[in-house]
């Protein structure tokens, strides 16, 4: 995934978990954020460092380990498991 802007990108990301998974992990430049006990889509806020499911009624911050999602400049991996799909809304900054 390519952060066209010129400096580190915060992304939110919709993580929708794959059929019978309970845990995901999102691992974005070989750097994982592990999150537990899911029962549906979760929304990872890199900027404001908390994880939440889809709709935003309930944290599940305190059900996570590692460090939130950042994309730098230029080309990024992204991977990880546990996970159906991803949408991921780069925030990308220019200076």
């Amino acid at each position: 995934m390519r952060n066209a802007g010129d400096v580190d990108a915060f992304p939110v990301i919709i993580a929708t978990p794959a059929l019978g998974a309970t845990d995901m992990a999102v691992t974005v430049n070989g750097k994982t954020l592990t999150i537990n006990y899911v029962s549906g889509p979760v929304r990872i806020d890199s900027e404001a460092q908390e994880v939440s499911d889809e709709a935003r009624t309930a944290l599940l911050t305190q059900e996570t380990g590692g460090p939130f999602p950042v994309l730098h400049a230029g080309d990024n991996t992204v991977g990880g498991s546990g996970w159906a799909s991803l949408a991921i809304y780069k925030n990308e900054r220019f200076l």
